[in-house]
């Protein structure tokens, strides 16, 4: 008998003892500004109210844009162990001067596709390009794809316009990050315009793929002129354009896509200098010349 109580008695002890350290563990990850992870956190999209219950503590937070947000974007942070209400302040962003931006202004204003893939589309309006600490965006958005939640992260979140879409802003830029996930930035006086966070099907430059089906095929083994423009003729050693398809998967509600390559090439729908960039190996002989 002596045995159970004991048992018992650990038991409730170890609950003891692992609710009290969670909660103090998550009361400081509170007050330094990261969120609390000893919890199970739900969220009222209505109120933009997210509660975090923990075994012994109850924490809440008024969201300002999404659940995802960090702590330094929330308002009314509170945080109550057992019976005890413990002070939270409100963390203030600093901005982070990390990211130095200089950005090239378009002649003329449009909302231009810079980067997709198949999570994110990024556009500009009324800039030709984005500095970043004197690199190009794309070049980072080729190596890391965070970089953009990083780049809002390090600038000053001016709150939601429509829709759930959130805005950014600083001395040089303005972002608008849509529901959808999508982006747009632009210089720091950017009005939101009709067509931007419309879902538009345009990324096609960006997330094809060339897939050739000659496996089971005989080929003629002869020169085939699959492509011609002003100044030069584009050839394959072989007889197999008909054979070799532009892909792009279903994504964005938008089902898979597959056209054959001249189709693509007539119709303008990639240029033949973003077929070569991925892969298309063909002649490209000059006209007139041998």
């Amino acid at each position: 008998m002596k045995r159970i109580f004991k048992f018992i008695f650990i038991v409730i002890l170890s609950i003891l003892l692992i609710g009290m350290i969670t909660g103090f563990i998550d009361y400081f990850r509170m007050t330094s500004g990261s969120l609390p992870i000893f919890n199970i956190s739900s969220y009222d999209s209505a109120k933009k109210k997210q509660v975090f219950q923990g075994m012994f503590y109850k924490a809440s937070r008024k969201v300002t844009g999404t659940d995802k947000e960090g702590l330094s974007d929330s308002t009314k942070l509170k945080f109550k162990f057992i019976i005890f209400d413990m002070s939270v302040s409100e963390q203030k962003k600093v901005e982070n001067v990390e990211y130095n931006f200089i950005v090239k202004e378009s002649g003329t204003c449009s909302s231009d596709l810079y980067y997709a893939d198949l999570k994110t589309k990024i556009y500009t309006y009324c800039l030709d390009n984005i500095m970043v600490n004197n690199k190009e965006l794309l070049s980072y958005l080729e190596k890391d794809k965070n970089i953009i939640d990083n780049i809002e992260n390090s600038i000053n979140y001016t709150g939601l316009y429509k829709d759930n879409t959130m805005m950014f802003k600083n001395t040089n830029i303005k972002i608008y990050h849509c529901s959808n996930n999508d982006v747009y930035i632009g210089k720091n006086d950017l009005e939101f315009r009709d067509d931007f966070c419309t879902d538009k099907d345009d990324d096609l430059k960006f997330i094809f793929e060339i897939k050739e089906e000659t496996d089971n095929v005989e080929l003629k083994d002869e020169e085939e002129v699959f492509y011609e423009d002003d100044k030069y003729t584009y050839s394959f050693d072989k007889v197999k354009s008909d054979y070799i398809y532009i892909t792009a998967p279903k994504n964005r509600g938008r089902d898979e896509k597959k056209i054959k390559l001249k189709e693509v090439l007539n119709n303008k729908l990639l240029s033949i200098d973003d077929l070569e960039k991925k892969g298309l190996n063909f002649t490209k002989k000059e006209k007139n010349k041998e």
